[in-house]
C-alpha cells in the first residue's frame, strides 16, 4: 500500500463555506462581549438619541406622548412633535408601527 504525499485534506466548496462561517461566528463571539463592555462603560445613551418604540394595540399618539413626555413639557406639544418627527398621521397608527420619540 502506497501512501500518497501532498494534500491530505480536500474540502468542497460547501466545506469551505462551513469552516469560514464557523470562524466568523467564533470571532464574533470573542469580539462582541468586548464591544458591549465598552458601550456600558461609556454610560447611558446620549440625550440627543430618540427612543424607538413599537405601537401596541390600542396605542394612540396622545397616550404615547403622555407616557413619555419629558419633564416640564406639555403632552399636547410633545404629541405634535412625535407626529412631525415620524411623518405619520396620528389617526392611522397601527399595531407594529415603529416610532422614534424625539429627544427632549
Amino acid at each position: 500500500m502506497q501512501r500518497r504525499r501532498g494534500r491530505a485534506w480536500r474540502l468542497t466548496r460547501r466545506g469551505r463555506l462551513v469552516i469560514g462561517g464557523l470562524l466568523v461566528a467564533v470571532a464574533a463571539l470573542l469580539i462582541l462581549p468586548g464591544l458591549r463592555g465598552a458601550a456600558a462603560a461609556a454610560g447611558p445613551a446620549s440625550a440627543a438619541e430618540p427612543m424607538i418604540i413599537v405601537v401596541a394595540e390600542g396605542d394612540t399618539v396622545w397616550d404615547l406622548a403622555r407616557e413619555h413626555v419629558p419633564a416640564g413639557q406639555d403632552p399636547a406639544v410633545y404629541s405634535a412633535l412625535i407626529v412631525e418627527h415620524n411623518g405619520v398621521d396620528a389617526a392611522a397608527l397601527r399595531p407594529g408601527d415603529v416610532l422614534a420619540l424625539p429627544a427632549p
